[in-house]
């Protein structure tokens, strides 16, 4: 579930423990992006698998959400995914890492369909790669989600791959001769997109001119990064993605948090309510971190 609030409702509490005790199913909802230690419900709820988010280091994004109610993390800065108006963006939250342990735990229960829901969510937290202070902590719960850990949780068995047999290979199938080739589809490209090479200062981060974000809570772009690079990017540009206000009240819930470039938190139903004033002088964007230097 990607959506979160900060109330909590003694008969929700109830309907979401109905369906995990009674009805066999498992919930798992974005542990919020608020950067702090408040409670966004329902993750957490007991019935419900509260999921952080976590960097490609291994670190806590700083955006996630830190309570005891986090139960569990999975990756979810800079993860790409399709974009409303077509192709693919990168976009950060724990609304990005919560898919991934829902895929695992309906990989690991496909494997197991006679299995409850407490059996799956507890091979998920017991398989889980212990993260930050040993055991379950705040930040990371009880750890980095693996799916094939998981699996042999319940299998008693590390998962076995498929036999390779003698079967002959088909011929590909090749298109006519004057048959067009296909267009790539192309991520845009962003100051967030990943370098194809190694350069050597966070210049080449910054393609898109348009592209904002936020350095000591003022608003910056990209061609303020050009005209001074060296000096820019030798120290820690935060940026805040996903991108523009429009695109990130689609991927966000209207409830979810992020921050604006002076520092106030505030929701999508903020911006909802008189969108051409409050988009017209910045970007609306969730946290993210950026280091300038790790291009």
């Amino acid at each position: 579930m990607s959506l979160g609030g900060p109330q909590s409702s003694a008969f929700e509490e109830s309907q979401f423990r109905q369906i995990f005790e009674n009805n066999d199913v498992l919930v798992v909802a974005a542990a919020g992006n608020g950067g702090n230690t408040r409670c966004s419900y329902p993750a957490c709820y007991e019935a419900v698998m509260s999921v952080a988010a976590i960097d490609s280091n291994r670190r806590l994004a700083s955006f996630s959400q830190r309570n005891p109610d986090v139960e569990i993390s999975a990756p979810g800065v800079s993860i790409l995914s399709v974009n409303s108006g077509g192709g693919y963006r990168r976009l950060s939250g724990t609304s990005m890492s919560t898919p991934h342990v829902s895929g695992v735990a309906a990989l690991v229960w496909s494997h197991h369909p006679a299995r409850s829901a407490r059996e799956v969510r507890d091979a998920l937290n017991e398989s889980a790669e212990d993260l930050g202070s040993p055991g379950r902590d705040s930040s990371f719960g009880y750890g980095l989600v693996k799916a094939d850990a998981a699996l042999e949780k319940l299998s008693g068995q590390a998962p076995i791959a498929p036999p390779i047999t003698n079967a002959p290979v088909p011929s590909p199938v090749q298109a006519p001769a004057d048959a067009p080739a296909p267009s790539p589809v192309q991520a845009p490209v962003s100051c967030d997109s990943p370098p194809v090479a190694a350069p050597t200062v966070g210049i080449d981060k910054c393609q898109d001119s348009d592209q904002r974000f936020a350095v000591n809570n003022r608003a910056r772009n990209c061609a303020w990064v050009r005209r001074r690079s060296e000096r820019r990017c030798t120290g820690s540009i935060i940026e805040t993605c996903p991108v523009t206000c429009n695109v990130s009240c689609m991927a966000y819930n209207s409830v979810e948090d992020f921050t604006l470039p002076n520092g106030r938190n505030r929701n999508c139903a903020w911006v909802a309510r008189n969108p051409t004033r409050r988009c017209r002088n910045f970007v609306v964007q969730a946290n993210c971190p950026l280091i300038c230097e790790d291009v």
